[in-house]
């Protein structure tokens, strides 16, 4: 289908903007296209990118907002990191001359997007968030095409948009989750909890659960903690029972998904668009930081079609979460009500959607 043509992809920082664009990518380059990615060396791209496709890394950063020495030093350079990395990026792109240039946003993809810009590359912006990252709120007016995932993050973006979900990675299968339990060496009638505070974990979240470590190691159920690579570590040393599994980080995550009963996270739109993706159940706690309150805003979406119960980074410490684990675990209906509204905003047919519009802008 895109034989002949050439394709840079850019994107990542974290994973919520790495994920799609890897899947986009894997499924581009299955289909005939030469495919270069375009990251950061600092990002989670560097570790993660798939080993099938060609990738140039830049030593660009994001703005550090919070203030320390090394903090300071490392926004001093960032104007000198931007502008040699903008000049490696042109390079770049001059030397591959893409038909078109695929920017999922993140630190990362405003460089080569800017490069290719200047280089007057046709450029695709795929959006995750209700609320539009900094990067792809201003590259988007020199934008071919802008795929959003929330038809209120429209208002954002000038011209050529397009609802398209949020792609999902094309490796990802869904198991019966009886079957997948057993897989996981999980008894089939226990009560199966996912935490997951991102690609990076959360502290908060783990600094709560850590608090309250008692009512998880008592709890009924069997819990798959993803903790992050900072805190793996130290929550490796405590005490936690046997029903407790603690992960820095799951590459299969596929398989976790599909053998919970109840994901406890973050709001970031990709991880969102996976929980609907297999159909599950879940408590929200959104990143009370992140820009323009999106992910609060994404949370919102999903708790007003009844997928998903949202409580606030705030309220943890009144047990609210507790709590509310408590009422899931022994209310199965209310436990499959979330599973169907779940599923009934779904986008599936995402990934078709992107492909088939990529393909009409190449023609």
């Amino acid at each position: 289908m895109f034989k002949n043509n050439k394709i840079i992809i850019c994107g990542g920082g974290t994973g919520g903007h790495l994920f799609p664009a890897m899947a986009i990518s894997d499924v581009l380059y299955k289909n005939g296209a030469d495919i270069l990615y375009i990251g950061s060396k600092h990002g989670i791209e560097s570790t993660k990118i798939s080993k099938n496709i060609n990738a140039f890394f830049l030593n660009i950063k994001g703005i550090h907002r919070t203030l320390s020495l090394s903090n300071i030093i490392d926004n001093f350079f960032l104007p000198f990191r931007l502008i040699l990395s903008i000049i490696k990026s042109i390079i770049i792109i001059y030397k591959f001359n893409p038909n078109v240039v695929i920017g999922t946003g993140g630190y990362s993809s405003g460089v080569p997007l800017i490069s290719a810009i200047i280089l007057r590359k046709k450029i695709i912006i795929q959006e995750q968030n209700s609320y539009p990252g900094l990067t792809n709120r201003t590259l988007s007016k020199f934008a071919d095409k802008v795929f959003i995932s929330y038809e209120s993050s429209k208002k954002y973006f000038k011209k050529n948009t397009m609802f398209s979900g949020n792609p999902i990675r094309g490796d990802f299968i869904k198991t019966n989750k009886n079957k997948a339990k057993i897989n996981l060496n999980i008894p089939e009638n226990k009560f199966t909890i996912f935490i997951c505070g991102g690609s990076q974990g959360s502290m908060p979240i783990n600094n709560h659960i850590i608090k309250n470590l008692n009512f998880y190691n008592n709890l009924n159920a069997h819990i798959i903690w993803q903790c992050g690579k900072k805190q793996y570590e130290n929550i490796s040393l405590l005490q936690l029972n046997t029903n407790i599994k603690i992960y820095d980080f799951i590459n299969d995550i596929d398989k976790v998904y599909s053998a919970s009963d109840l994901i406890i996270s973050r709001s970031g739109a990709l991880t969102l668009s996976e929980i609907n993706f297999f159909g599950k159940a879940s408590i929200l706690i959104p990143f009370p930081a992140s820009a323009g309150n999106h992910q609060y805003k994404n949370a919102i979406y999903s708790k007003n079609v009844n997928a998903a119960i949202l409580i606030k980074q705030k309220k943890l410490k009144n047990g609210d979460l507790e709590s509310t684990i408590n009422d899931l675990i022994k209310s199965s209906d209310n436990i499959i009500a979330m599973e169907k509204a779940a599923k009934s905003i779904s986008t599936p047919d995402s990934m078709n959607i992107i492909l088939n519009e990529i393909k009409t802008l190449l023609c």
